[in-house]
């Protein structure tokens, strides 16, 4: 039967109906398919009615449950569950639920979380690779110049910024 199930699920990623999303509701329902609803959710775009139930594994204490939730979440609207990745970004002790929340945080596109970003990136305990997404991310989908300092620390500096302060990119760089 497990077999069975599996094979739906698969099944049902490749139809977009509001009888295959609420299968795949029905699924998540059933601890036993929760993990493979969610990966199969992840993949799909048009589940926001899904959300709060997707929401709702967020504290789940299964990590494959976790990240995937976050995945899905952030192929629903990473903008609209920014406030949601930041706090998985200062809360979470996964490594992997970290990154996958600054990921989403630069997909959500919202400036408010540049800073939060940054003390991250200056954080003690941040390893070099979240250190690189960190950067990838504020150069990519905010357009940051970062500098390193003569401490180690890392300046942000947005195109907004240098406009209001009349800066020019390659002053940031003496």
């Amino acid at each position: 039967e497990s077999q069975i199930v599996r094979q739906s699920l698969i099944g049902l990623n490749n139809f977009d109906t509001e009888e295959t999303n609420t299968k795949l509701a029905e699924y998540l329902s059933n601890p036993e398919y929760q993990s493979l609803a969610l990966r199969i959710l992840s993949d799909k775009k048009k589940i926001t009615h899904l959300g709060d139930k997707i929401k709702g594994f967020l504290d789940d204490p299964n990590d494959h449950k976790r990240l995937a939730a976050i995945k899905a979440l952030t192929l629903i609207d990473p903008k609209a569950n920014s406030e949601i990745f930041a706090s998985i970004l200062e809360n979470d002790k996964n490594v992997l639920a970290r990154f996958l929340a600054i990921k989403a945080l630069g997909q959500s596109g919202d400036t408010k979380y540049i800073p939060l970003l940054t003390k991250f990136l200056n954080s003690q305990g941040t390893t070099p690779k979240v250190k690189d997404t960190i950067i990838n991310v504020l150069r990519g989908a905010f357009r940051a110049y970062i500098t390193e300092k003569e401490d180690g620390t890392y300046q942000v500096t947005t195109h907004t910024k240098l406009k209001q302060d009349k800066t020019k990119p390659q002053e940031l760089f003496r």
